[in-house]
């Protein structure tokens, strides 16, 4: 009985680790959108984009990674239907936008190690009185050790301001995602500005 019931605690104590690993999101993503609603939008024919730039509190500084990002928001919007005013030159129409990283983190979280139970299973063989061999199984369990280990994770927060030609903020879209990563912080910001772009181009059609 008493090792009955040590088993049982333990396979208790494996359910519990498991339900908590798995409410653990692979993936987390939080956005927030705000659209100046005195604004017609249908009148925007054209973007321009700023350099992106990094928040201090980012904690990163990458000069070669924020020409890719800059590079990757204008391409990428080159394949809305508005026209991408190309930088340095002046965007008196439509909207421009300042992109802004203010979050650029890594985390990581560690799994203990724990023992779980597994049933096993052997035939075995037997005769009777008789002389007569027969056979049988026999069901039985045992301990297996599963080690610890560390899952990492990559936060990015990326913030898109647009603004008229007379500097009046009218749009933007501040999104955070976080992943089971220890380097997905640049796959994620694609992913977030093309998110954007298109909240955009609805916000647009919609008008």
């Amino acid at each position: 009985m008493g090792r009955l019931s040590r088993r049982f605690i333990m396979l208790l104590a494996v359910c519990l680790m498991t339900l908590s690993f798995a409410a653990s999101p692979a993936l987390a993503k939080n956005q927030d959108i705000w659209a100046d609603s005195g604004y017609n939008f249908s009148t925007v024919k054209s973007l321009y984009f700023d350099d992106v730039t990094y928040d201090i509190a980012a904690d990163f500084d990458d000069d070669i990674l924020e020409k890719k990002m800059s590079d990757f928001i204008r391409l990428t919007a080159e394949k809305t239907e508005l026209r991408i005013i190309p930088k340095g030159e002046p965007h008196p129409t439509g909207l421009a936008f300042k992109v802004n990283v203010e979050k650029w983190a890594n985390s990581s979280q560690y799994h203990p190690p724990y023992t779980s139970w597994e049933t096993r299973s052997e035939t075995y063989y037997w005769y009777d009185r008789d002389g007569n061999r027969h056979s049988d199984i026999r069901t039985f369990q045992v301990p297996v050790e599963h080690p610890g280990y560390t899952t990492y994770y990559s936060t990015i927060r990326v913030r898109y301001d647009g603004y008229t030609p007379e500097g009046k903020l009218v749009y933007s879209h501040r999104e955070e995602r976080t992943r089971d990563d220890a380097n997905g912080h640049y796959k994620m910001f694609e992913r977030i500005s093309r998110e954007f772009l298109s909240k955009l181009m609805k916000q647009i059609k919609k008008a």
